[in-house]
């Protein structure tokens, strides 16, 4: 029987639910001692065997649910001899169970549409594995039961087959090789300090190699039967179906499991605490960027009970926004020791939490820590501003507002990561409405003598850790240990002055705007976009959805791009638009800009691009007012600040310095000057060559390519409808000047290579790889019919490459293949694979990639093959429809290319007509082997 938990919403939210509309005030003070209640909408129970559930129904996206399975063991819980052997656990659930042999259930789960890895995957930490069955189609009853049967099986019937597990070592082997490199080792190192004196420390996720390659099957065997245990397991079920008939079926096959006798204890592990300060420095010779980190470790919050808990998650929350702020501020000049720098109070591992400031060094680490230090101490002696708390506060309620408005449109995976965190840590799940009541009642109250009382509590001089990492080759830049201590006393000493809030307060648009008119209007019955064409020759688009609540995104595009610029001017056109960026607008520098902004919902960009410039944003309708005036001040009136000019090329510098480093990033290169025989067009970007950017070219080439709207679409797509919207674009896009219209790009001659060409290129690896690469390309007519032909094979050889190198031959964790498509300058392809392997079966591997083309070109394909193709498509193609992010680019390429890819009959036509020898016959035409680029990274001897 279940001890289903009726949940009760308190009194008060109640009351509030009766009464709350999104514009309503709060009615009376919330207590910070109430205890949580769950939100009412979820079913949450547990089993008498200790099984645990959480189930809601959402019709986000309609017709599909998410079901995971929840273990409450990682890797932390392994034992002497068993690392690695938490995550080799999760590998063994796709590789047969009682009731699915084998790869049967990857099988069933591709036949009814789903993708192995976006949609059936799993993953392993230190404390948890997670196994996510994600958009499963429920429009058909079977595919709920069987995959509750999935997460049934997992959950304590896996097969352990012993030639599996064999099979099972390579692929994990190649998993390890693929991701231990140098941000991973450099992870280790770290982790040895941050989590010394504790099994944190030395149970790496992914294990010991000489575990994983020699461990006794028993070793495996008595993991799971140890972890996998209903006490330690939940199922999480959310998604467009019957609560009720979900909790019957997961009631009556899941009480069925037996809870283990004698099992070991789920205990917390410890980090233990230190009242020295400890000091790293960390160094690898792939490493190519120079990181300083600074962590304040503090044990975990434990009664996560009452809404006192919420009041201080918001604290904290206000705290790391302002001085997350202040950081940014920073990176911005030019004189800045750093690029980049982030700061956050949150969790490291279950039971420790930790306040970490952590900076991308441009040359000087140790002047980097200085700096960071200097900042915390700022913030310890003097506090924040209440300008900067209030601005804080509005920015933080105004994130609440957009969620709580998209409450009902809210994906089903969010909630699934609430009740993961429910499950695991007893994170409090009351629902956004209280949520934001909360919010609205405590955030107003929270004082800036608590936020400044923070600072005090987290930068203590116990329990810190200071790291200083970077590349080997710069280890003479590094400060030493001692250095790195004798900065931490030094900072400590030091008296710095209070923070200056400069606030520019003026209005973003100060002259008078005349509107424009609207000289032709066309209404699309089919898809429900109107058009409008401007006097001043602009074009706008809208498309009105009810998909999200609070979103509206939008794109402009014109054509001409990098490809108008000679090769004298190539690398200034490339950045200008970065640059722009980052000046500010209008009398606003970025600094200015940025805070003016902060409680609004918005994001918008320029762009130049080889084909085309324009500009990307998003916003919600209560912001579109101030969305629309920086689309007029990006054309009217934009800044470009010598600052902002050094800032940028010093990121990029620092980017850009030890890119030789790392051998991925020098196989990329020789990729692309292999592909597009060292066109001087397509260079690896490099130090030299960021040299030849020439600031004061940059405004004149940004005006030239804004200098009118008469060849510019604009497209507007979210909640928002024309009346709202006309009045906006008659006044700021409408006043707008015409420029020189029917633009277009260039044709440079950037082509791809002929022929074929194959090249091993050696490199010197701390972590002995192969990376083999296999390009095939050509021209085509760009149509939707062989745009589509081109990735049902690739999706046909995803899966078979899956099968025969990663699953039949042990020889890699996965085989990337993916194709690239464009129309410009005239219509071309690409078809790429691509796989990691041990240096000593590339070529061996690589001939299977050639192998299954030869089949298929041979053989065709098998109509099972297909069927799964065309599942996969039509599932992927109706979700599509109810995202705001499809239309958008749909509407954009309709635009562009005057091709409809929008039409689900004409689509569901071109995928029925798919047949073998269909297929057969594209695979000849376009993997024909004329054009083949092979390369081969390899160790050096």
């Amino acid at each position: 029987m279940s001890k289903r938990v009726l949940l009760i919403v308190s009194t008060f939210i109640i009351a509030f639910l009766s009464v709350f509309s999104a514009n309503a005030q709060p009615t009376s003070d919330i207590p910070a001692d109430v205890p949580f209640s769950i939100d009412e909408n979820v079913i949450t129970g547990t089993l008498e065997n200790g099984f645990s559930y959480y189930i809601r129904q959402n019709k986000k996206p309609v017709d599909r649910a998410q079901f995971w399975l929840v273990v409450n063991a990682g890797s932390v819980l392994e034992e002497p001899g068993q690392n690695g052997l938490a995550h080799f656990t999760e590998h063994m659930c796709f590789n047969g169970t009682k009731n699915f042999e084998k790869k049967a259930i990857i099988h069933y789960l591709q036949s009814i549409g789903m993708k192995f890895g976006p949609e059936i995957n799993a993953f392993t930490s230190h404390d948890v594995t997670n196994y996510m069955l994600q958009n499963v189609p429920v429009d058909k009853k079977e595919n709920i039961d069987t995959s509750l049967m999935i997460l049934y099986d997992w959950a304590h019937l896996v097969a352990f087959d012993p030639d599996e597990i064999d099979a099972e070592r390579g692929v994990i082997h190649e998993e390890w090789r693929s991701g231990f490199q140098a941000s991973r080792r450099i992870q280790n190192k770290l982790f040895k300090v941050l989590f010394e004196g504790s099994k944190y420390a030395n149970h790496d996720v992914i294990g010991s190699m000489d575990v994983v390659d020699n461990f006794k099957h028993e070793r495996l065997i008595q993991f799971y039967n140890d972890w996998y245990r209903p006490d330690l397991q939940a199922i999480v079920a959310v998604g467009d179906f019957d609560v009720q008939e979900i909790e019957q079926k997961i009631i009556k096959m899941f009480s069925s499991i037996a809870l283990k006798e004698d099992a070991p204890g789920r205990e917390t592990i410890d980090i233990p605490a230190h009242d020295e300060t400890k000091a790293a420095v960390i160094t690898d010779k792939e490493e190519k960027y120079m990181l300083a980190r600074l962590y304040y470790k503090h044990p975990a919050v434990k009664d996560k009970s009452t809404t006192g808990y919420y009041r201080d998650n918001l604290q904290r929350q206000l705290y790391n926004t302002m001085f997350g702020a202040r950081l940014a501020e920073l990176t911005k000049n030019p004189d800045a020791p750093f690029i980049f720098a982030m700061s956050s109070y949150n969790k490291l591992v279950r039971s420790t939490d930790a306040y970490q400031t952590i900076a991308v060094a441009k040359t000087d680490v140790g002047e980097a820590i200085k700096a960071l230090l200097v900042e915390n101490m700022r913030v310890k002696q003097h506090g924040f501003t209440a300008s900067e708390l209030d601005r804080a506060k509005k920015e933080l309620l105004a994130r609440y507002e957009t969620t709580y408005k998209e409450r009902d449109k809210t994906e089903s995976s969010a909630y699934c990561w609430e009740y993961y965190a429910h499950f695991l840590e007893n994170e409090p799940i009351p629902g956004i409405a209280a949520e934001y009541e909360m919010a609205q009642q405590f955030v107003p109250a929270i004082t800036l003598e608590e936020i400044n009382a923070l600072a005090k509590k987290w930068i203590t001089d116990k329990n810190r850790v200071v790291v200083a990492s970077g590349p080997e080759s710069a280890k003479e830049m590094l400060p030493t240990e001692e250095q790195l201590l004798a900065i931490v006393e030094d900072a400590e000493d030091e008296v710095v002055e209070p923070y200056m809030d400069v606030v520019l307060d003026k209005p973003l648009i100060s002259e008078t705007v005349t509107p424009g008119t609207i000289v032709k209007e066309k209404r699309d019955k089919k898809y429900g976009y109107t058009t409008w064409e401007l006097d001043n020759g602009a074009t706008v688009v809208l498309k009105s959805t009810d998909f999200k609540e609070d979103e509206i995104i939008f794109k402009a595009f014109s054509k001409g791009g990098t490809s108008i610029y000679d090769n004298d001017d190539l690398i200034t056109a490339m950045f200008t638009s970065d640059v722009i960026e980052q000046s500010g607008i209008g009398e606003f520098d970025i600094i200015q800009l940025e805070k003016m902004l902060s409680d609004k919902i918005l994001r918008i960009y320029p762009f130049i691009n080889e084909y085309n410039e324009g500009f990307n944003g998003r916003t919600r309708p209560e912001d579109l007012g101030t969305f629309m005036e920086l689309i007029y001040l990006y054309f009217k009136n934009p800044r470009i600040d010598p600052d902002a000019f050094a800032t940028f090329m010093s990121r990029q510098v620092t980017m850009l310095q030890n890119k030789a480093n790392d051998p991925n990033a020098v196989f990329s290169d020789s990729l692309t000057n292999i592909m597009y025989q060292y066109n001087f067009r397509k260079r690896p970007m490099s130090v030299d060559i960021l040299k030849e950017a020439d600031f004061q070219k940059m405004m004149p080439i940004y005006n030239e390519r804004f200098s009118g709207v008469d060849d510019f679409t604009f497209v507007f797509v979210g909640n928002i409808d024309a009346n709202t919207l006309k009045p906006y674009v008659l006044k700021y896009i409408g006043s707008l000047p015409s420029g020189v219209a029917n633009e277009n790009w260039v044709d440079r001659n950037v082509n791809l290579v002929d022929g074929v060409v194959k090249k091993k290129i050696y490199l010197e690896m701390e972590n002995p790889m192969a990376t083999v690469l296999i390009s095939m390309h050509g021209n085509f007519g760009y149509s939707w019919e062989e745009r589509v032909m081109l990735s049902a094979i690739n999706d046909i050889l995803d899966v078979r490459y899956t099968e025969t190198v990663r699953e039949e031959e042990s020889g890699t964790y996965g085989v990337g293949t993916y194709t690239m498509q464009s129309a410009y300058p005239i219509g071309n392809y690409r078809l790429i694979t691509y796989f990691n392997a041990a240096p000593e079966n590339a070529e061996r591997l690589a001939q299977i990639i050639y192998r299954e083309i030869n089949d298929l070109k041979t053989n065709g394909p098998k109509q099972k093959e297909i069927d799964n193709v065309v599942s996969n498509k039509l599932k992927e193609h109706a979700e599509n429809l109810e995202k705001n992010r499809y239309w958008l680019s749909a509407l954009q390429f309709n635009i562009e290319h005057n091709q409809d890819v929008i039409d689900s009959k004409k689509y569901q036509k071109i995928l029925n007509k798919l047949s073998p020898k269909m297929i057969q016959k594209a695979v000849n035409k376009y993997y024909s082997g004329d054009n083949v680029v092979e390369i081969i990274l390899l160790p050096k001897e």
